[in-house]
């Protein structure tokens, strides 16, 4: 039940997204690229942001005063978004999320993937440039 509940609430508020695979094939510290091996593949995703997260990004995006002067780094928000399996069942691995926004192109790197036993995944990602 909870599965069915999930799966209706990303396709009735979420958007359809690109999955874009992404390998590393000088090693596991090498510079990522599109996979040649793994297809792009749709889904609907839920974007949403955790208050306690959002206050988190806060405190370390503005300079704290001391007598060292040193600041908090400007950084982007963390954003986290929930999907399902691919249309052939394809895992959320490695790989970036390719969402339309405004008519641009919004890219994002999968940072860390927490699935829930029912078949869907909680992604958590980070702003990031298309790979060249």
């Amino acid at each position: 039940m909870a599965g069915l509940a999930r799966t209706t609430v990303e396709r009735v508020h979420g958007e359809a997204v690109t999955i874009l695979p992404m390998d590393r094939p000088t090693g596991p510290n090498g510079k990522r690229q599109a996979s040649s091996a793994r297809m792009p593949w749709q889904v609907f995703a839920l974007f949403y942001r955790e208050a306690e997260g959002v206050d988190r990004d806060m405190i370390s995006a503005f300079p704290r005063g001391g007598s060292s002067n040193t600041g908090g780094v400007m950084r982007a928000g963390r954003h986290t978004a929930s999907v399902g399996k691919g249309p052939q069942g394809q895992l959320p691995i490695e790989g970036d999320v390719l969402r339309q926004d405004d008519g641009s192109l919004a890219h994002f790197e999968i940072t860390a993937i927490d699935p829930d036993g029912l078949g869907h995944y909680t992604l958590t990602l980070a702003t990031t440039k298309a790979p060249t």
